[in-house]
C-alpha cells in the first residue's frame, strides 16, 4: 500500500464548554492517507483494503496509547473514503 502520509493529533482539554476548569481530558487521533490501488477500475471485492486497514489499526493504535500516558476510558474508529 502507498502510504502517502500520516498524521497523529493529541489535544488536552483543562476547561469545559463554561471555561470552568476541570480534570484534563486528552484525546488523540491518527489519520493515514494512502493511494487507492483500485482507482479508476470497478472492483467487486475489496476484501485487501479490509486487510491492510486492519493492519494500519493495529500499528496506529499502539502509537496512540503511547501518546495517551494512561488508560484509555473509550475509543471510536473511522474510515473516510
Amino acid at each position: 500500500m502507498d502510504v502517502r502520509k500520516t498524521v497523529f493529533t493529541k489535544e488536552i482539554i483543562t476547561a469545559d464548554e463554561m471555561g470552568q476548569a476541570c480534570a484534563p481530558i486528552t484525546r488523540v487521533a491518527a489519520m493515514v492517507v494512502v493511494k487507492n490501488p483500485f482507482a479508476g477500475s470497478a472492483q467487486t471485492d475489496l476484501a485487501t483494503l479490509f486487510d491492510l486497514s486492519a493492519q494500519f489499526g493495529q500499528s496506529l493504535t499502539e502509537k496512540l496509547v503511547i501518546m495517551l500516558e494512561g488508560q484509555a476510558l473509550c475509543y471510536g474508529k473511522a474510515a473516510l473514503v
